[in-house]
Order: C-alpha cells, then structure tokens, then sequence
C-alpha cells in the first residue's frame, strides 16, 4: 500500500504543476480585490452605465491597514441617492438587490465613484487624495508567466483605459496549462495577460518578458481614475485592471464583444480563479 502510494504521489509530481509553483503574482499582498470586481459577477454588470460585463479584477492597495467606516450607512438613503443619480431599468427585476450586505456595498462603490464622499477602506474606498498615493500610485506590477509582448499603448493624454499592456503566454514544448471553469476544462497551449489604467508602461510591443518582470507602473490611466478629477464621475484612485484572456482579442475590445455574454464569457476568465486553480500538465 505505501509502494502503491508513492507511485502515485511520483505520477503525479512527474505530470502537474500546480498554480503555486507557475505563476508570479502580478502585486504584493498589500493589494486587495475591489469587491464586487470579480468576472461578471452582479454587482458589476450594475456598476457602469455604458458595460454590461466585466473582465477583470482590480487591485487597490490597502490603505494603512485599517478599515474604516465613515459617511452615509443607512440603506434607505444610500439607495434614495443612487436612484437620483443613477439611471438602471434592471434594478427592481435582479435577484441581486435582495442581498442588503451586498447592495450596501454596491451603492457605496458606485456613489463614490461617481464623487460623493463616502469612506470604507474594507470596500477599497478611501478618502481622497490629490495625488493618489493612498493608492499606490507608482507601485510595480510584474509578469505572472513568461511570454511576449503583443500590444501596448502609452498615450500622453487621457485617452481609452490609459496606458495598457497585452502579453501573450505559451506553454512549455509538451506541456499545456489545464483549468476547470464553469463546468468545462480547458487544455490552452496559450494564454493572455493584460495590465490597464498604468501610469507608466515598462515594456514595450515585441518584448519578451520573464516571470516576475516589472511591467509597468499603477497609475490612474493619466487622470482618467483620479480620486479627485476623475473624468466620466469614476473617482476611485490608481488602481491595477488586471485581466486573463483564453481567447485572442483585442488589447481594448469594442462594445460588440462586452456587451455580449457569450462572446466575454469565451474569451476571458476570473484572472484571481486562473492564478489559484490553473495547472500546468503534459499533452
């Protein structure tokens, strides 16, 4: 039986790696996951007036390491302001807005980006800074894998999702990286990487890159996400979009792809899922 045990603990070291030992993380843990930012998930098809589905995460640094609670809390208000501000037929109809916890949430994360002064670091919404440092304006991100640069875009003034990187990530000869999603598994000789919003990019289109490479700088995609004098009412601070595509596409997709369920779903995949449950298996 402890012979039997071996041989299989050996198969298996001889034919995965599991995600731990692939991928470089793209931040440090002084980084945390807006909430509400997951793939697709509801409170993000409600957070933006133009996008139905999200494709990715956004990191946003902790701020001092302490939650605070400050502003409006009372549900009642907090809904009575966002439906003065906001306009959303698909309200009242959601499942979603049965949840309180999670509605609180949404209304503060979307009034406050819209530029009223609500406070709750445990949501990553933080008092306002004019140069954003709260946010880690300026910090590293890095390459989670090796691979290539195959596009980038490096404005001088506010234009689109800022300053942005696209890397693509092919597997070792014999190998492919395998995932279970949404009840499917995928075997992909390739992979996507993409870092948005910078305020600096590192790299350049046609760069290889390694694993643990600096990328690029967080920025607040040239004042577009500026806490203060944020354009389009989204005030929330530098921040890392950090996207994962299984599907080739382009760096910035039009809204034929985002509005469309199907078409997000088959490119791109929760990145903090792929980072935790990816594994890298032989052909």
């Amino acid at each position: 039986m402890k012979l039997f045990s071996m041989f299989v603990l050996l198969f298996y070291s001889l034919n995965f790696i599991y995600s731990e030992d692939i991928f470089f993380q793209p931040l440090s843990d002084h980084y945390i996951i807006h909430p509400g930012e997951n793939f697709c998930d509801e409170m993000y098809y409600h957070s933006y007036r133009s996008r139905k589905y999200h494709t990715a995460i956004d990191y946003i640094k902790k701020w001092k390491n302490k939650p605070i609670l400050q502003g409006e809390n009372d549900l009642t208000n907090l809904l009575a302001l966002y439906q003065k501000n906001f306009s959303n037929p698909t309200i009242e109809t959601s499942s979603f807005w049965n949840d309180k916890v999670k509605l609180k949430e949404f209304l503060k994360i979307n009034l406050y980006r819209d530029g009223f002064d609500i406070i709750d670091t445990n949501l990553g919404l933080y008092p306002k800074s004019k140069l954003d440092e709260s946010y880690g304006h300026g910090d590293i991100a890095y390459a989670i894998y090796d691979g290539y640069v195959v596009d980038s875009f490096d404005p001088v003034e506010p234009s689109g999702w800022g300053k942005s990187v696209l890397i693509e990530h092919i597997a070792p000869k014999g190998k492919v990286f395998e995932i279970f999603w949404k009840n499917k598994s995928y075997r992909l000789e390739k992979f996507w990487s993409g870092y948005f919003h910078n305020e600096s990019n590192l790299v350049g289109k046609n760069d290889k890159v390694s694993k643990g490479k600096a990328i690029c700088k967080i920025g607040d995609a040239n004042g577009i996400f500026n806490s203060l004098h944020g354009k389009n009412g989204i005030k929330e601070g530098s921040h890392l979009h950090f996207e994962i595509r299984i599907q080739e596409a382009p760096l910035f997709p039009n809204n034929n792809i985002l509005s469309n369920k199907e078409k997000v779903e088959s490119i791109y995949i929760d990145p903090k899922y792929f980072l935790e449950n990816t594994a890298l298996v032989n052909k």
